[in-house]
């Protein structure tokens, strides 16, 4: 049987919301996405799921809940 570690809820940025792009001058350019690290979704959703008693079949509600409460913190 497979069991899910805990993780800590994040509250500074991880690196993951990073994308290195190399530019014409063969410089990296560091971009900062405007969407979430999917960890982080994860991480969120995962509590709301626990915080609601582990019910079956709520997964897309709460990945989408942790992902606008996420987007809307930046």
């Amino acid at each position: 049987m497979a069991t899910l570690a805990t993780q800590p809820a994040y509250e500074e940025p991880i690196i993951l919301d990073t994308e290195e792009i190399i530019s014409d001058t063969d410089e990296p350019i560091i971009a900062k996405s405007t969407a979430p690290a999917h960890e982080r979704i994860a991480v969120l959703a995962y509590a709301y799921w626990q915080e609601s008693g582990c019910p079956e079949g709520t997964d897309e509600e709460n990945w989408l809940r942790a992902e606008q409460e996420l987007i809307a913190s930046q």
